[in-house]
């Protein structure tokens, strides 16, 4: 007779590779639709399975220590996204592109609205790349630009001392021989020139 446990392990394992399989075999040849109702459903129930989630996420393992920074995806919560840019946002444990990731990752979990109400700034900023406010700081030390895809660190940026821009985020600077140069962001630049 086998054990409720032992039975309970040879399922997820079976789920873990199953899943999968069913996208890449019956999915992509359009045997049966990405949004069937059946699927969906076994989907969600089995992401809330927690031997099923620890089991598909040792499995991506050796993938996602490849990936440099990992966000965590909106639709099934697990931090398994590789962002690259607003158009390629990969979760590996979904096992396809999220659309509209930007979106749905601020609406899911950003924030903006208690920062504000409690006297603070919104955690999100605009980023010395493409200048969009979707600019934030992960953990304290990793940005990221959930637009243009630019990860660089805080070591890599410090703020405007300019008198226009109100300390905008920008790249540091260095002179050859290493030292921290002065600089000032476009807006700050633009009136220095025009004073």
């Amino acid at each position: 007779m086998v054990s409720a446990d032992v039975l309970k392990s040879n399922i997820v394992e079976l789920f873990t590779y199953l899943i999968p399989f069913i996208k890449s075999e019956l999915i992509e040849p359009g045997y049966i639709s990405s949004e069937d109702e059946n699927f969906l459903e076994i989907q969600e129930y089995l992401n809330e399975f927690d031997e099923y989630v620890n089991g598909r996420l040792a499995l991506l393992q050796e993938s996602l220590n490849e990936v440099e920074v990992i966000l965590q995806c909106p639709v099934c919560n697990q931090e398994t996204v590789e962002f690259k840019d607003e158009t390629d946002a990969y979760c590996y444990f979904c096992d396809k592109n999220i659309k509209n990731f930007a979106e749905k990752y601020i609406d899911s979990f950003v924030d903006t609205y208690s920062h504000v109400m409690d006297g603070g700034e919104s955690p999100l900023y605009e980023c010395p790349e493409c200048e969009f406010e979707t600019f934030l700081c992960l953990d304290g030390y990793q940005f990221v630009c959930l637009t243009c895809g630019a990860k660089p660190t805080q070591d890599d940026l410090t703020t405007c001392s300019g008198p226009r821009c109100n300390e905008k985020l920008i790249y540091s600077r260095y002179s050859e021989n290493g030292d921290y140069e002065v600089h000032f962001c476009d807006v700050c630049e633009d009136y220095f020139k025009h004073a």
